[in-house]
């Protein structure tokens, strides 16, 4: 099982589209968690609001997060982790 893991992953990182990329959560329970669960460093989230970041805190783990469109301090990020 780890080796199809391992290639969905795989197939994953080579989405550009962030979009895209939620929208494979559908297919599958067993995909849905495994994308959430991985940590995505491939792709650069634009952070637009305190609701979009509370939606991607919560549910993915994506390591590029751009918060500069927004007012949200480090502070309440670390609010939102806890």
């Amino acid at each position: 099982m780890q080796l199809n893991n391992d290639i969905i992953l795989s197939i994953c990182s080579f989405i550009l589209d962030l979009g895209e990329l939620i929208k494979l959560e559908l297919l599958s329970v067993h995909h849905k968690e495994l994308i959430r669960k991985n940590k995505w460093n491939t792709f650069h989230v634009r952070i637009k609001s305190e609701e979009m970041l509370l939606n991607m805190l919560s549910f993915h783990t994506f390591l590029k997060l751009d918060l500069s469109e927004t007012n949200v301090s480090l502070g309440r990020i670390q609010v939102f982790l806890n």
